[in-house]
């Protein structure tokens, strides 16, 4: 279970900054699905772990305090909510629309994010545009990698 004892993601923003740091990179959800903020309509996340602080935010504040632009990274492979763990497969409809509420929430905590990184599969499913799509939505003025 999540909970770790000694979080301070200022220190991690403030050493990068005095390391010259222009941006900085959190990996918000990686391929377990746990979420480092508290995702509305989602408990696999923060607010349900032993530590409730919410990273996302805790990390946006510190690059703010800093002066270092916020990224994010949101890995979609996932078999806690696809139910496997499989490359090559489509993503399930009822995924891809979580998929899209994550980033729709990361891309509203902070006005001036840098572009979501992300891993995909991909395919002619249209899966990597739907969610292209949904962070221009968000943000039209970034670009993605």
């Amino acid at each position: 279970m999540y909970n770790p004892t000694h979080l301070d993601v200022r220190q991690w923003i403030r050493v990068a900054h005095d390391l010259g740091a222009k941006y900085a990179v959190l990996t918000a959800k990686y391929m377990s699905g746990f979420c480092l903020w508290d995702s509305e309509s989602y408990d696999y996340d923060v607010a349900n772990s032993g530590n409730k602080t919410d990273v996302v935010a805790a990390f946006v504040a510190a690059c703010k305090e800093f002066g270092l632009r916020p990224g994010f990274y949101y890995c979609i492979l996932d078999p806690h909510n696809e139910g496997k763990f499989d490359w090559n497969s489509m993503i399930p409809d009822k995924y891809f629309d979580l998929i899209k509420h994550h980033v729709t929430e990361l891309h509203k905590i902070s006005e001036h994010v840098l572009p979501a990184f992300r891993h995909h599969v991909e395919d002619d499913t249209g899966t990597a545009m739907g969610v292209v799509q949904t962070r221009e939505e968000v943000q039209p003025e970034l670009h993605h990698y």
